[in-house]
């Protein structure tokens, strides 16, 4: 019993260890450091812990405990919206990685080639079932994303995505572990190892060449889009006075007109989500409304409740088409509640993208498909709504998920005063990270239905955190290099860019550094100067990538394949003590025990 005690314990002292130099090299990987090439290295670590460890359970539990102030500092600005969302997030996140060295441990106790083969294969697939799978997927620190600094690499996604690439990193990953943990081992192995390295390298030739020579270049004449980036913090948001709302539209309309003034003139200006300030931009809900406002007050001017007049007298005036990220409205009325309560009842309302033309706000819309898990929908949980309240009464008091999700992709067209056509996909906030939402708007088959990407966005909940922000960019970038397709950013707070189809930001504009004072208004504390414009061009995406066809083939498949090896994980876990005990001796569970 004792010797048991003690091997649970260095089993888990091991894992620790290990896992503290993997959320070392992982964290500094990703923003604000941006060491981008130490990603290669991140999982070694947790491949040697796993191969010297007896105790699988233990050594998972000490790599998850190691990894969760990684996670929580990662994503700290979740506090400022759910202090008590942080926690439970961090140990969601932490599992991944220590599910990883479970499952490798166990294969370690059956062939060696099973191992070092499949590792690259489970990372790829817990990274496929997190991203895409569970709780309706958060694909954000994947192993591959920092390496989109490296474009000779990165545009291989453009012919099986962002999770092939992961699997050629890790791939790499575990030959550098492969090369520590066999390096007194015979020379044949030795032999074996660099056949691996030169099937890595030809693996990542081959989809860099093939990414490069089937980028399309557009024939067409390049697109000049404006961009209005406010500076709005999110506390602003969660009561927005009428004072506010009024300062929000001057401000937008001050900046419209600045990027008009610019030489050439933009085709388009993009305003960011949920910016516009009155309720909506949806002409049914508006005339039901108006009439009803009117009724209340008669005699009154109710346009600062509306504030689509406005919209519509400075979309006349700029004679430029512009989209605004407003909610949007299924079948909105007022009903009566009893004596003088009135009720506002809706068929669907939605986190929309219109399109407002020479002072029309047109009937095209899109409505936002993909809810951000836990800021819009609470995944699962939703389809209870007494569980729902419940849950933010308790965790993110003030917050309400009254969104329905669209269910067509809908892209945008505008016709520019030079009459050409110009077709816009608009994936609103998180769904800029969600690579299948993102193909599903610009592809259709075989057919190209969007020429630019504009992703209109409200970072504002990053609040003052360094690396939210450009992390959203950083992730957002690979959606361009996948689909051929330059994307432009409108962002409030920052950090609004443009993006050509191979994913490197032409244009750059500035991260808000926000407090409670909002410094729109006069005498604000300098906020202000990070408000602005940013005027860009790009080239509209031509032709069809591999990855638009095939999608995210190589995930599922290692998603598949994970599954499969869970068969020797499982055998190799139901084995005598006695059966796995030779390991256990010949590596000490010391940290130095992989060699």
């Amino acid at each position: 019993m004792m010797e048991r005690e003690r091997t649970r314990t260095r089993s888990f002292v091991r894992g620790l260890l290990f896992g503290v130099i993997f959320s070392l090299l992982f964290g500094l990987a990703y923003p604000p450091t941006d060491l981008w090439w130490l990603v290669v290295l991140a999982p070694v670590p947790l491949l040697l812990a796993a191969r010297g460890c007896s105790r699988p359970l233990w050594c998972a539990v000490g790599v998850s405990a190691a990894t969760m102030p990684m996670w929580a500092l990662h994503h700290s600005w979740i506090g400022g919206i759910s202090a008590l969302g942080l926690p439970p997030l961090a140990l969601y996140l932490s599992l991944w990685p220590g599910i990883f060295v479970w499952m490798m441990a166990r294969l370690a106790r059956t062939r060696d080639w099973v191992y070092w083969l499949g590792a690259p294969v489970v990372w790829t697939g817990l990274e496929m079932l997190r991203g895409e799978v569970v709780w309706h997927g958060y694909p954000w620190f994947l192993l591959a994303h920092p390496m989109i600094e490296w474009e000779w690499f990165s545009r291989g996604a453009s012919v099986f995505g962002v999770y092939a690439l992961s699997l050629i990193v890790c791939s790499a990953s575990a030959l550098l572990a492969c090369a520590i943990a066999c390096r007194n081992c015979e020379t044949h192995r030795w032999r074996n190892i660099g056949i691996a390295g030169a099937c890595i390298t030809a693996c990542s030739v081959v989809l860099s060449v093939i990414g490069g020579s089937t980028a399309a270049s557009s024939e067409r004449a390049p697109v000049r889009i404006g961009v209005v980036q406010t500076s709005l913090p999110q506390t602003i948001r969660g009561a927005w006075s009428l004072e506010d709302r009024i300062d929000t539209m001057r401000r937008l309309i001050t900046l419209s007109f600045e990027a008009v003034m610019h030489e050439p003139s933009p085709d388009l200006i993009v305003w960011p989500e949920t910016l516009f300030p009155g309720p909506t931009l949806s002409e049914d809900a508006l005339a039901e409304l108006r009439a009803h406002y009117e009724g209340l007050y008669p005699g009154h001017d109710v346009e600062p409740l509306l504030f689509d007049t406005t919209m519509r007298q400075i979309s006349a005036q700029l004679s430029i088409p512009m989209i605004i990220g407003a909610r949007g409205y299924d079948g909105f009325r007022i009903e009566s509640a009893g004596g003088d309560r009135f009720v506002d009842v809706w068929d669907g309302t939605y986190n929309s993208a219109f399109v407002v033309t020479d002072g029309v706000i047109e009937a095209q819309r899109y409505d936002k498909m993909h809810l951000t898990p836990f800021g819009e929908v609470m995944p699962y949980i939703s389809n209870w709504k007494w569980l729902e309240s419940r849950l933010l009464s308790f965790g993110a008091a003030g917050m309400a998920f009254d969104l329905d999700a669209g269910e067509t992709p809908v892209v945008l067209s505008v016709e520019t005063r030079d009459g050409r056509t110009i077709r816009l996909a608009t994936p609103i906030c998180f769904e800029a990270t969600i690579s299948r939402v993102c193909r599903r708007l610009v592809f259709e088959g075989a057919e190209r239905r969007a020429d630019v990407l504009l992703n209109l966005t409200n970072d504002g909940w990053f609040g003052g955190h360094p690396g939210g922000r450009a992390h959203h960019l950083l992730v957002s970038r690979w959606r361009c290099v996948e689909l051929g397709t330059p994307m432009v950013r409108s962002a409030n707070t920052g950090i609004s860019a443009v993006i050509d189809a191979r994913g490197r930001v032409l244009i750059r504009g500035p991260q808000s550094v926000l407090d409670d004072d909002w410094s729109m208004r006069p005498g604000g504390r300098g906020d202000e100067q990070r408000a602005g414009v940013i005027v860009g061009a790009v080239e509209p995406g031509a032709g069809v990538t591999a990855y638009g066809r095939v999608g995210n083939l190589v995930g599922w498949i290692c998603l598949g394949l994970s599954v499969c090896l869970l068969v020797p994980v499982i055998r190799a876990g139901s084995g005598s003590r006695s059966s796995r005990e030779p390991m256990a001796e010949k590596t000490n569970d010391a940290p130095g025990g992989a060699a």
